[in-house]
């Protein structure tokens, strides 16, 4: 599914939920799809939203299948110019829980931000996906990595999902949606996670908080509602060998 919403971290969690309510879309959408053939047995599939935004956005999806499954998608995301700045473009998926391992070759180890990301370093990390959470007093925003060339999500038996950017994303796997942290007050309220939830983004826009609350993000890390958004990435199965 589209991803145009996140609840933001405690640094401007006073301001972003203003701002996410706006963009935090509801169940009604119209959504058109349309699929052609294309030469070599692969299928086009495009998928133009409506987001019900409080004042009407479009989103465009479109999914280029292979013979052996490597799916191509292709992300555009015009909003309405008279919205606030955008939390979060791209896309969200679970898995299931079994698929608890994660790779990517990026900025890490820990989690980073595009206005929090000196002290991370590009390179290959693995670990778990419960591992990727950030243990906040109040549950909210985090895991995030950015810079990713590739991440794979992969089950103990090797089967799994390799993600490429092109060139790169920004990647977050996580045991729970954001409005499951949304909703928590505290750690332990978290329900028992039954899924991955995979979000493959364009850009989430930076934490702010310079002064460690509620200070605004930055014009350079933030991501208006006066332009069209546009990013691709690869989805490959990773088979058992």
């Amino acid at each position: 599914m589209a991803q145009v919403f996140s609840i933001g971290q405690m640094g401007t969690q006073s301001v972003g939920l203003k701002i996410a309510g706006q963009w935090k879309p509801s169940d009604a959408a119209h959504v058109d799809m349309q699929a052609r053939l294309l030469p070599r047995t692969n299928e086009e599939y495009e998928r133009c939203k409506r987001i019900p935004t409080e004042k009407e956005s479009i989103c465009s999806i479109r999914y280029q299948v292979d013979s052996i499954g490597k799916v191509t998608v292709h992300y555009e995301l015009i909003p309405n110019p008279n919205l606030p700045e955008i939390p979060e473009i791209g896309m969200m998926f679970t898995m299931p829980v079994s698929f608890e391992n994660v790779e990517w070759y990026g900025k890490g180890p820990h989690e980073n931000y595009i206005d929090r990301e000196k002290g991370a370093k590009i390179g290959k990390y693995c670990g778990k996906v419960s591992k990727q959470y950030t243990p906040y007093l109040k549950p909210q925003e985090c895991g995030n990595k950015i810079g990713v060339r590739w991440a794979k999500i992969y089950g103990e038996d090797g089967t799994g999902l390799k993600i490429t950017g092109m060139p790169t994303i920004e990647f977050n796997a996580l045991p729970y949606l954001p409005e499951e942290l949304e909703q928590a007050s505290h750690m332990y309220k978290l329900p028992e996670s039954d899924k991955t939830v995979v979000r493959v983004n364009f850009k989430q826009m930076g934490v702010g908080g310079d002064d460690s609350w509620g200070q605004k993000t930055h014009p350079e890390f933030t991501l208006y509602a006066d332009q069209t958004y546009k990013y691709s990435y690869i989805l490959t199965p990773i088979r058992e060998e």
